[in-house]
């Protein structure tokens, strides 16, 4: 019997002895191949002009699934995002709003694409929150509620709008995002509403002091704030609040995210 995941899904030292393979990123024959697969001819180039100007996406591009995304993102725009935050704004906003980027066609939808961002920003904020990866109908129909909504909307209505798009997929009885990157990018764009700021400071000092779960959604945070010095603040104060962690381990996370911040600013277009 094998596991086949798209990450890491159970971890720890008690597991170490458990085989584990994984797949090569692509390298630049199977960009190639794949952009040729989705592009006309006369589209290529003006695609691979714009990825030289952009060097921060050639590394994406090895990723498959955010090289598809990337490829589809300029099927429907002709632009490519500048970074891998842009890029799921893009595919996000292009989602919720009715298009199916794969066919390139638009939907007609029920509800306004500001109520469905709101929703799944606070769904999957609340599944993260929980470090789950599929989440039940009671936790939409939860957040549904806790938006205080001046008219009820039945989560029915929602859940087959939020199907149609492709910002759920069903899991029997379950939910869950495309992938686990969508959820950690909404949650991440859930904590710019974050007035006070108590939200976030739990999360980097969960991050500080070794939680893993968080990486990308504080990477995404970073990217979406983009100013750098502020960033660098926060960290600052962040490292002085974090006790639960060795010094070492502390200081280790913290140049982390200084290091996204400063490749993050170099990336914003």
């Amino acid at each position: 019997m094998f596991v086949l995941t798209a990450r890491d899904y159970v971890v720890g030292a008690d597991l170490d002895w458990i085989p584990r393979v994984s797949l090569d990123d692509f390298n630049d024959a199977q960009v190639s191949e794949l952009v040729a697969k989705w592009l006309e001819k006369r589209d290529r180039k003006d695609f691979f002009g714009q990825l030289g100007s952009k060097p921060g996406m050639k590394t994406l591009l090895r990723v498959p699934l955010l090289a598809t995304l990337t490829i589809l993102i300029y099927r429907q725009t002709h632009n490519l995002p500048g970074n891998k935050t842009r890029l799921y704004e893009t595919v996000v906003d292009l989602m919720i709003s009715g298009w199916d980027i794969a066919k390139g066609i638009p939907r007609v939808s029920r509800l306004t694409s500001a109520l469905k961002l709101a929703i799944v920003r606070r769904v999957a904020w609340s599944a993260h929150r929980g470090k789950m990866r599929e989440f039940s109908r009671g936790l939409i129909a939860g957040e549904l509620v806790n938006l205080n909504l001046k008219e009820r909307i039945p989560v029915d209505m929602v859940l087959t709008e939020l199907l149609e798009n492709g910002m759920l997929h069903r899991a029997g009885d379950q939910y869950q995002f495309p992938h686990l990157s969508f959820q950690e990018y909404l949650a991440a764009r859930d904590l710019l509403g974050d007035p006070r700021g108590r939200r976030l400071a739990g999360v980097l000092e969960k991050f500080l002091c070794g939680d893993e779960w968080w990486r990308e959604v504080l990477e995404f945070y970073i990217n979406l704030v983009g100013r750098q010095e502020e960033i660098y603040e926060w960290i600052e104060r962040g490292e002085r609040r974090a006790k639960d962690a060795p010094k070492w381990v502390i200081e280790e996370r913290a140049g982390v995210l200084r290091s996204i911040t400063s490749s993050s600013s170099s990336c914003l277009e």
